[in-house]
């Protein structure tokens, strides 16, 4: 009887609605463009830009990432994101936000919001690479880079 109370009262504060939008700019088609760069966030200390470069290469770009100083010259794309960390009994991503621009122009092209106000759900890799696959066409997948020797934990 105790479990069953226990669950009961703690139900509705791990419940809650995830919610996903995704918006292209029209008439553009984010397939034909070959190389993304990922803007590495500064205070992004769990590895969230290896993780979506991760996933546009499982998907068949090629991606890489670093600091805006370092981008390579033939980039076609670049990736922005912001990542909302909480920490309810575990750390957990509560949001991330993407943003597909133009290397060139730094014109918006696309975005995506992924926000999750609950400890369940799926690990932080599974949700960038849903928000990917809404935004980008699969093509052959190209192998994954080497994870770099300090490797943040992501946490689930």
């Amino acid at each position: 009887m105790k479990k069953f109370l226990l669950l009961a009262l703690l139900l509705p504060w791990l419940g809650g609605c995830s919610e996903l939008t995704t918006r292209v700019a029209t008439s553009v088609d984010l397939s034909r463009f070959e190389k993304i760069y990922v803007e590495h966030r500064l205070t992004d200390g769990r590895g969230v830009d290896q993780a979506i470069v991760s996933g546009l290469r499982h998907l068949g770009y090629d991606a890489t990432f670093g600091p805006p100083i370092m981008m390579p010259r033939e980039t076609d794309l670049v990736i922005r994101y912001e990542d909302e960390w909480n920490f309810d009994l575990t750390t957990y991503m509560i949001s991330i936000s993407i943003e597909v621009r133009g290397a060139k122009q730094d014109k918006l092209l696309a975005e995506a919001h992924y926000y999750r106000p609950s400890i369940t759900g799926d690990k932080p890799s599974d949700l960038i690479d849903r928000i990917l696959a809404k935004l980008f066409k699969a093509k052959t997948p190209l192998p994954d880079l080497p994870p770099p020797s300090n490797t943040p934990d992501m946490g689930t």
